[in-house]
């Protein structure tokens, strides 16, 4: 148990709170029958902070890049309160899918220009919760609040907008603004947990346990509770089922609430013996899978010492970003024997692991804070993943105090470099 708070502790608050803001806004998602509301203003808002960092230099991870998402976001509200009005041959279900393809297209596009674009698309699908910080939550609560505050004092009005637009157009009232004050606030609430998510995983928490809440409830309130119930239990599940089986967190997550969701379903159809039946297998799966640890994975599993020797050049294993720092193999090692500077940078320059590598400076700037600066610096240039690259941060502004140095603009050349994946 100590282990699952230590790890996983923050990660579970900040899908309380998630789940809290996201479980609201998915009733209503549903009762306006948007349901791509979400993954399309996510996909929108990843492509303000990407144009962001290409146009200004700002990290996709800053208050810079965040609020680039949020502008970008505001102008999405527009856009689907207008044409929510003024198209009236399109639903606006089709508007939102479209808006979607286009904006995934674009982020596809702009990644492409950065290098390590591709493990830039795996870091906004999977997130990086698992890296939350003390920080995070409490911008994510006071995000939140400022978001929630503004949907409960202008409940009245919105109810109108998701319950009787179709008639208040009819009689000559309009309804615009208050539409695109609701995308705002939306915006502004999957802005910010995207940033800390993923999409993946901001998609399941707004409709899923909204959808299953939806089985067996009329009323928004006793929906709400039910919903975000049924989402906290799926999430515990997730997070034991990736801390023993090393699985990415947000799939997990999103896994086991999917499964939920079916076994719902079923519980609506189905007679009650055969769905208990099918509960009790389900959860023997999930013990099972569980308490077998790491023990069924394959051999990719086991550290570098323990692989048996290949006929030709070993290919480096990729590493999840929601593993583990700790490890036990040869280049762990070597960056704890190392005794100075000039180690340090000569093991930087065999590995291409990110997270090796940011061991590496992190050690450096344990050895020598001055030298493991210049060494931190060309890890950030380097472009690396946000987890990594918030790790190394976080060690040169706990070194001394200053502010970590800035990376260099992207250069044509670097698509070429080694990006570290």
């Amino acid at each position: 148990m100590e282990h699952f708070l230590a790890m996983f502790g923050l990660p579970l608050l900040a899908s309380v709170l998630m789940l809290a803001i996201l479980g609201y806004l998915g009733i209503y998602v549903l009762k306006r029958e948007i349901i791509f509301i979400d993954i399309a203003m996510a996909q929108t808002v990843v492509v303000g902070m990407v144009v962001g960092h290409l146009a200004f230099g700002v990290h996709l991870d800053s208050w810079a890049g965040y609020g680039c998402g949020v502008g970008i976001a505001c102008v999405a509200a527009a856009f689907y309160a207008l044409g929510r009005r003024r198209i009236r041959q399109v639903p606006l279900e089709a508007i939102i899918g479209i808006s979607y393809a286009i904006a995934a297209a674009a982020v596809l596009f702009l990644v492409g220009l950065a290098p390590g674009g591709h493990i830039h698309v795996q870091g906004m699908l999977a997130g990086s919760i698992l890296w939350v910080t003390w920080e995070d939550l409490a911008a994510s609560a006071a995000i939140f609040a400022v978001a929630g505050a503004g949907f409960w004092l202008f409940r009245r009005p919105f109810a109108h907008v998701h319950q009787g637009y179709a008639g208040a157009v009819e009689g000559g009232t309009s309804l615009v603004g208050w539409d695109i004050l609701w995308y705002a606030l939306a915006g502004i609430v999957i802005a910010w947990a995207t940033r800390i998510a993923g999409i993946l995983l901001i998609f399941a928490f707004l409709i899923v346990p909204a959808v299953t809440s939806a089985l067996f409830a009329r009323r928004d309130g006793i929906r709400f509770v039910i919903g975000w119930g049924f989402g906290l239990g799926a999430t515990v599940v997730g997070l034991l089922f990736a801390d023993r089986l090393d699985f990415s967190v947000g799939p997990s997550i999103s896994l086991f609430l999917v499964v939920g969701l079916a076994l719902a379903a079923v519980s609506r159809v189905w007679p009650r013996p055969l769905t208990v039946a099918l509960c009790l297998v389900a959860a023997a799966g999930v013990i099972v899978l569980v308490g077998m640890g790491g023990q069924g994975l394959p051999v990719a599993q086991q550290t570098a010492d323990e692989q048996p020797a290949a006929a030709g050049p070993a290919l480096p294993s990729p590493v999840s970003p929601d593993a583990s720092a700790a490890g036990g193999n040869g280049i762990e090692r070597k960056i704890q024997a190392a005794e100075s500077l000039s180690e340090l940078r000569d093991l930087f320059a065999e590995v291409t692991d990110p997270q090796f590598r940011a061991d590496i400076v992190c050690r450096a700037l344990e050895l020598d804070p001055a030298g493991g600066r210049a060494l931190a610096r060309q890890f950030l240039d380097a472009e690396p993943p946000l987890f990594f690259r918030r790790r190394v941060r976080e060690a040169l502004e706990a070194g001394d105090g200053a502010p970590s140095p800035p990376p260099a603009p992207a250069r044509q050349n670097d698509q070429d470099a080694p990006s570290g994946s």
